[in-house]
């Protein structure tokens, strides 16, 4: 009986004109679309060792299954056969036996040569008689219109769900017809336990390998856990970690080394960057120290003339003498100046590196000349000279290729700056040899001598140990980085020895004249 449906009427689903909300119209498709991507996004959040463990098993299950499902069939398939032989069997020997004796030994040359295990209907003239020797209190369902030869499954009459197999024999003697049956209750027991066992045993060995699976996955996986927790380090900013290599000639050994190659190179590359920010900090503050001290440096002189030129203005100074010492400190002041712009200018010529004059040059006369200067400039100084021994009648000479003027500079620039920072009571004293191929020119001090902190930035321009800049503590903090400038252009190179309390030693190095 059907039932009959309401009728409904056919309404738009939203109303024409109204906006239709988002997903108001998704059918089972989106629900069924929005779940899978909810399963996609928790499956992608798993590990990937439960990812291949799982993939393993299913491949293993399908397998298993797969082989557990044939067996059966196949083993369902063999016993029944079995039993169909011995049907077959039996239905040849029935053939072989004569239907024709006496009625009194008619069932007996029928039914003996059979056995036992088996259901034998016999209908002669329409009356059947049925010989039982399987040992079930139960017979088979015969099916009306059974095909002769032929072996076929029959349920059992009373329902109970037994099966058997049935072969219709055919008699040459039309008013007789056999059916042959065999109970198929033990095969279908033996099939049932043998597969459930083989069940259990597949379950149990996909459980088993399951447990291996993960523990040999999870072992191969571990130096990807090590990739995992270093990159996390890395991303932290720890980026001295490195990946241990433990199987360098694997896929995963390649990879840490890849891995560590490219952290090598990125490491390489922020510290650069780093000393790149710091390199440029420092210029910026020394630009910064140039200025504040090229304006302090040029702000005194220019005050100085301006404030003398101002008194000769307003008429303040008079006499000759008086308008003399003006001038002459004003003199002194545009000398002042114009040092401090030739100094910048040398700088500047030798940034661009511009040729200088070579031609040989005698060290051993530089120094005598700028102890002289010194003695000279200071003669309550005590500045000594050390030249290296005569040999015979051979004069003293050490000689160098470069440019006479600038050589000069640089000893008169390091003895003015032993004579500026020292007490007047300390020792200067310039010494001249010749080792392997290099002239060395020293001038030190037994002055107070320098931390470690400023000796490694005496040579930088704009640079003075005292912040205060006082007229009476020092010069511009160019001279040294001139002395390291025109050095340097000369192939050679400049050093200092100090430490507190000891004194200081300022090397030059230059190539010896061929």
């Amino acid at each position: 009986m059907t039932r009959t449906q309401p009728r409904q009427e056919s309404r738009p689903a939203h109303p024409v004109g109204v906006p239709v909300p988002p997903g108001s119209n998704r059918g089972a498709s989106g629900v069924f679309t929005a779940a899978m991507r909810a399963l996609r996004v928790a499956l992608g959040r798993l590990p990937l060792r439960v990812h291949l463990v799982a993939a393993l098993v299913v491949l293993l299950a399908a397998g298993l299954f797969g082989t557990w499902w044939a067996a059966s069939a196949e083993l369902q398939y063999y016993l029944v056969g079995q039993v169909d032989k011995r049907l077959e069997h039996a239905a040849q020997v029935f053939n072989k036996v004569s239907v024709s004796p006496p009625p009194g030994q008619h069932r007996l040359r029928m039914i003996t040569p059979l056995g036992g295990g088996y259901v034998v209907e016999l209908t002669v003239n329409g009356t059947t008689t049925v010989y039982n020797s399987s040992g079930h209190q139960d017979l088979p369902a015969v099916p009306a219109g059974l095909a002769l030869n032929k072996v076929t499954t029959a349920p059992s009459r009373s329902g109970n769900g037994s099966q058997w197999r049935v072969i219709s024999l055919a008699i040459p003697d039309k008013s007789t017809q056999v059916v042959l049956a065999a109970n198929l209750d033990d095969v279908n027991t033996a099939i049932g336990d043998l597969t459930e066992r083989f069940l259990w045993l597949a379950v149990a060995g996909l459980v088993l390998i399951g447990l291996v699976g993960y523990a040999l996955v999870r072992g191969s996986l571990r130096p990807l856990e090590e990739v995992e927790g270093t990159a996390e380090a890395i991303a932290a900013g720890d980026l001295s970690r490195r990946v241990p290599v433990r199987r360098p000639g694997s896929e995963v050994g390649r990879l840490a080394n890849a891995f560590n190659v490219m952290v090598g190179r990125i490491e390489n590359a922020f510290r650069a960057s780093e000393r790149s920010e710091a390199s440029a900090r420092s210029s910026e503050e020394r630009m910064r120290q140039f200025v504040a001290d090229a304006s302090h440096e040029l702000r005194t002189p220019l005050t100085s003339i301006r404030g003398y030129a101002e008194l000769y203005r307003q008429g303040a100074v008079a006499s000759p003498e008086e308008i003399a010492s003006v001038l002459r400190r004003i003199e002194d002041q545009a000398a002042r100046m114009g040092l401090l712009v030739d100094d910048l200018l040398l700088l500047a010529r030798l940034d661009h590196e511009r040729p200088m004059d070579r031609a040989p040059v005698d060290l051993a006369v530089l120094a005598v000349d700028a102890v002289h200067d010194a003695h000279a400039v200071a003669p309550d100084r005590a500045v000594g000279l050390r030249l290296p021994p005569a040999h015979g009648d051979e004069p003293i000479a050490v000689p160098v290729l470069g440019d006479a003027a600038r050589l000069r500079q640089v000893i008169g620039n390091l003895v003015n700056n032993a004579l500026t920072h020292t007490p007047p009571d300390a020792r200067i004293e310039v010494r001249l040899r010749a080792e392997e191929a290099m002239g060395v020119l020293e001038v030190a001090d037994a002055g107070p001598g320098l931390p470690p902190e400023q000796a490694q930035r005496v040579f930088e321009r704009f640079y003075r140990a005292d912040p205060s800049r006082g007229r009476d503590s020092g010069g511009t903090g160019l001279g040294l980085a001139i002395v390291a400038a025109l050095v340097a252009a000369h192939g050679g190179r400049v050093e200092v020895d100090t430490a507190v309390g000891v004194g200081t030693t300022f090397r030059v190095l230059l190539p010896l004249a061929v």
